[in-house]
């Protein structure tokens, strides 16, 4: 108590000297430990406290005083935040897995490392000592897959709680000591209270902007980046066939272990704003990170990514306007390698290497990506993507502009052209969006034309070819002083779109309401109209994602929707959604719930059910009338911050499939993991009996971390 009672006094004399509006001057110091307790060294570091609410109530003081010390020394980064609290036995603090804040007290800190007012890290500490991080790039695209070691550590106090973060220069990316200094904010939040308040105003009927954040000055003396790092793995595999029933099979266990299951991540930092990453024989298939996925659409799930190979830059290629490069299709490479790089107004990147493809066929893959600053909203980007095996390349090539005039208000044209043996006639997309932010509504407008043959899937992400579409947004939250309501809002949408030929055109309006009361329980409805156009496609086995020949139905049609989303801070949430279509030639009611109970702070658990009732509707699959009902469970245990359980068993009646997966996950060093995985699939339900399981896989994953220099 003493110590914070000296944290308080003393830094309210040195508040004027050290924090200016805007700006936090550090200083360099020494002795300052990550122990969950603010030492005397912490008094002598430059302090910000001037905090202000984005919500509940927009600018007003926040309900409890923030304070955060900062300071550095050669090797990194020190931040300590003192969160005064009234009720300190009411702060929240669950136990999750890595990279999960959901229902915690938590701090967030914004580092721009090359203050370009575009893009940033983001640092964010639980209560509880849970620790994520990730990007924002164009200003306000926020990506948690972004992974990086850094230590910290929380305190409990008889006033509220203390949260330390130590970043290390060698992890993060950054143009090293600028006379203009480093972007800079900081944000706490109060679980209980739903509670946000930053250093620098956020306004709260806008995203966060990068280019709103503070500056943070005095750095220098820096030490050099240059180190590389070294990410090992081991994985075992073991395989099992289904049992059906009946059968005499004994569904023995065999092992898929050779050399090719040892593989090595290698990170070479030569300078700060530089980094080379190696793969041999990488694991790409991730063990710990998919879900088993029932798809009943006739699209192809899109997955996240989270593999450390491609992690680097990765916000890069996801905010393009035409998605050349989606990484998950590199599923099965030999070896890899990759160039990131931040010189002066002009980020790149450059990754080539051999996969195999699902047919066992190796293929070479490449994409490049490079993005310019212009003036101090604006860019202009270039990419391009190469695949190749005997027999085929595919080939393209995007170029884009941004002109942004104010943080709301932007102009983005792109076009884009593939390649694919030569044989296209129309091998190309072109795109244009406005975005308008105004005092009262905030909309969008879209264009795009994509020719009959402009076909990116091989290594891209892209829905139909040969279409022309047309899409209208407008939508709004209002904040209520005096009311009931905490927000209302709304949302308006249109689309038109029809064959590059301007045949079978069809559209869709939607017209949409919502509002969180004070109590954070959410409501929405609304209603949709349109005429809707199915493809049936005659070859079924076409070489590359939702192209092909195909046969055109329209169905005019109509949709009503309710849902409603109860207090997430509550031991028990509830999660409905129901809904009343058209569906082609018959109706569809949808009713989707969830259920999640919290009976501990380290335990959650999670009951879903999807069902689909289709009436006078075939099924595309097999011709016949059918109703499609999904069942999950979905269960996470975290008895430490190192260490979680996740177990999902899934349930579709249609065809009485069961599937189960188990996964165990150990942070037993800070950046290295150890996972066991257990599938279960293709296991019927008639009868459902322990001598009868489904096609199993076991997977183990040992990977060890270190760095050299």
């Amino acid at each position: 108590m003493r110590t914070l009672l000296r944290c308080l006094c003393l830094s309210l004399l040195v508040c004027v000297s050290t924090c200016t509006a805007g700006t936090l001057n550090i200083t360099p110091q020494t002795g300052l430990q990550i122990d969950g307790v603010l030492e005397s060294a912490w008094l002598r570091c430059g302090v910000a406290d001037r905090f202000i609410q984005r919500n509940p109530t927009e600018d007003a003081p926040p309900s409890f005083p923030t304070r955060v010390y900062a300071a550095y020394d050669k090797d990194a980064l020190y931040f300590g935040y003192l969160c005064l609290d009234a009720r300190p036995d009411s702060i929240s603090g669950r136990i999750t897995r890595r990279d999960n804040s959901a229902r915690s007290d938590f701090v967030d800190l914004y580092i721009d490392t090359f203050h370009d007012r575009r893009n940033c890290y983001f640092f964010t500490l639980t209560a509880a000592g849970v620790q994520s991080e990730g990007t924002v790039s164009n200003d306000n695209y926020f990506d948690a897959a972004w992974d990086c070691i850094w230590q910290s550590a929380v305190g409990r106090t008889d006033s509220g709680w203390v949260a330390e973060i130590r970043i290390p220069f060698q992890s993060i990316r950054h143009g090293g000591p600028r006379a203009d200094g480093w972007g800079l904010n900081f944000a706490r939040v109060i679980e209980r209270k739903h509670e946000g308040s930053f250093w620098q105003r956020v306004e709260r009927s806008r995203d966060f902007r990068v280019s709103e954040m503070g500056t943070l000055s005095g750095l220098a003396n820096i030490a050099p980046s240059n180190h590389v790092e070294f990410l090992p793995h081991v994985v075992g595999r073991w395989d099992a066939a289904a049992i059906p029933p009946g059968t005499e099979s004994s569904g023995n266990w065999h092992s898929q272990n050779e050399w090719e299951n040892l593989g090595l991540y290698a990170k070479l930092v030569p300078a700060a704003a530089w980094t080379v990453d190696l793969a041999y024989q990488p694991d790409f298939a991730q063990v710990d990170i998919d879900n088993e996925v029932i798809n009943l659409s006739d699209y192809p799930v899109y997955l996240q990514e989270k593999r450390p190979f491609f992690l680097e830059a990765k916000e890069l290629f996801d905010t393009a306007p035409i998605q050349l490069l989606y990484t998950r299709r590199i599923a099965d490479p030999d070896y890899g390698g990759r160039l990131n790089g931040h010189a002066g107004r002009c980020k790149l990147s450059i990754l080539a290497g051999q996969n195999r493809s699902a047919g066992g066929v190796l293929q070479d893959a490449a994409a490049a990506r490079a993005l310019w600053d212009v003036g101090k909203l604006s860019n202009i980007g270039l990419t391009a993507t190469h695949l190749s095996e005997p027999g085929f390349h595919a080939n393209a090539v995007e170029a884009e502009t941004r002109y942004k005039w104010t943080a709301d208000n932007s102009v983005n044209v792109s076009g884009a052209y593939v390649d694919r043996r030569g044989d296209n006639t129309e091998p190309f997309m072109l795109q244009y969006r406005q975005s308008l932010g105004h005092r009262y509504v905030n909309s969008y407008v879209s264009s795009f034309y994509r020719g009959p043959d402009f076909a990116i899937n091989d290594l891209g992400w892209s829905s139909y070819s040969n279409v022309f579409q047309q899409t209208l947004w407008i939508g709004r939250e209002y904040y209520p002083k005096h009311f009931f309501l905490e927000s209302i809002g709304f949302d308006l949408s249109t689309f038109h779109n029809a064959l590059t030929n301007g045949k079978f055109d069809q559209g869709e309006a939607n017209l949409g309401f919502y509002q969180k009361t004070r109590g954070q329980n959410w409501l929405g409805f609304g209603a949709s109209v349109g005429k809707y156009t199915r493809r049936k496609y005659d070859d079924a086995g076409s070489s590359h994602d939702n192209f092909g020949n195909f046969d055109i139905n329209v169905h005019p049609g109509n949709g009503q929707w309710l849902w409603f989303d109860s207090d997430n801070r509550r031991p028990v949430e509830l999660h409905v959604y129901t809904g009343h279509n058209t569906f082609r030639e018959g109706k569809a009611y949808d009713i989707n719930a969830n259920i999640v109970a919290k009976p501990r702070g380290n335990l959650e658990a999670t009951l879903a059910s999807n069902f689909s009732r289709f009436i006078d509707v075939i099924d595309i699959r097999d011709g016949a009338l059918t109703d499609y009902h999904i069942w999950r469970l979905n269960a996470r245990w975290s008895p430490t911050l190192d260490m979680s359980f996740r177990a999902t068993v899934q349930f579709l009646n249609d065809s009485d499939l069961l599937l189960t997966n188990l996964l165990y996950a150990w942070n037993w060093r800070p950046g290295s993991w150890c996972y066991l995985v257990y599938d279960e699939a293709d296991r019927t339900v008639r009868p459902l009996t322990y001598d009868t399981p489904g096609a199993r896989t076991l997977r183990a994953k040992i990977t060890y971390f270190f760095t050299v220099g």
